[in-house]
């Protein structure tokens, strides 16, 4: 996987934003895969591994995430982060002159690929949207009063991001430690490392710790996009929602029935028994996605 490093324009360097990229042939499709909170763009490099050579792919870290700067507030502000990670991918992937790429995202990823799609719809051709957190309409409320009371340290995803291990002495001992928990048991062993190498960042006080903070995964969290709804009744990009079926995500299948009801460019299909699944089968999920562009 070729490497090169963006820092989007207008931002300082603290607040770079960083990315992967494998460089195709000429004329062949241009891709963008965006991963999940908490983790970074070596999760998804098997995944990327497994589809056409030929391919152009760029793999975003997320601010805050990787080897990308944390944004310039402890709030998360969803539409920034896309706007971010768009702005980056017009002048790493030259849309404007070389045209539009097809949009990526998993979990978190795939939301940031959506709020992309809605406010940049030019630079996106279609977008395939993996098993994403859509908050329903009748969820984003509840979020509000969780914040306005302090009670949004008790939601399940925060409260395991908050007690999170984050530091190891190595990378070996971080390998070994996450191979024993659940979540990463059934990833395949090169996105686990691919999580390692990159997901974690050298400690100032030794040894190695995660370079998402805990308390930046929680934050993400326990936010909600502003103004989802509307956005997704005005997308234009054609879009395919993929749900994984062990409703991990407990609101993400009626979110996106519904946005497959209120507008007619976005499509809801059934893949996997995950929510994890681009990174517990990479070669199934690339499958996928070749079928689902008609094998370009």
């Amino acid at each position: 996987m070729q490497s090169t490093i963006d820092c989007a324009s207008g931002r300082s360097r603290e607040h770079s934003l960083y990315m992967r990229c494998r460089e195709g042939e000429p004329g062949r499709p241009r891709l963008s895969l965006l991963h999940g909170n908490g983790f970074s763009s070596g999760t998804l490099m098997p995944l990327a591994e497994a589809l056409p050579e030929s391919w152009n792919i760029w793999l975003p870290d997320i601010p805050g995430h990787g080897c990308s700067g944390m944004p310039g507030t402890h709030h998360p502000d969803w539409q920034d982060m896309a706007d971010s990670i768009a702005e980056s991918l017009r002048h790493q992937a030259h849309t404007a002159t070389l045209g539009p790429l097809i949009g990526i995202g998993h979990s978190f990823g795939g939301m940031l690929t959506l709020l992309a799609a809605c406010r940049h719809p030019a630079m996106f051709s279609e977008i395939i949207l993996l098993d994403p957190p859509l908050h329903t309409p009748g969820l984003i409320p509840v979020m509000h009063v969780a914040h306005a009371t302090g009670t949004w340290r008790r939601i399940g995803l925060v409260k395991k991001a908050l007690s999170r291990r984050r530091h190891w002495p190595d990378r070996v001992a971080m390998r070994e430690s996450l191979q024993k928990r659940q979540l990463y048991q059934k990833w395949d062993p090169a996105a686990l490392e691919g999580f390692v190498q990159t997901g974690a960042v050298e400690s100032a006080t030794g040894g190695v710790e995660l370079a998402c903070d805990p308390a930046w995964e929680a934050a993400i969290f326990a936010s909600t996009p502003q103004r989802l709804w509307a956005k997704i009744k005005r997308l234009t990009v054609p879009t395919t929602i993929v749900n994984a079926s062990d409703n991990a995500i407990f609101f993400a299948r009626a979110g996106a029935e519904r946005a497959a009801r209120v507008n007619p460019v976005i499509k809801r299909i059934d893949h996997g028994d995950s929510h994890c699944f681009p990174m517990e089968d990479p070669a199934g999920t690339a499958e996928l996605i070749e079928n689902l562009l008609g094998h370009q």
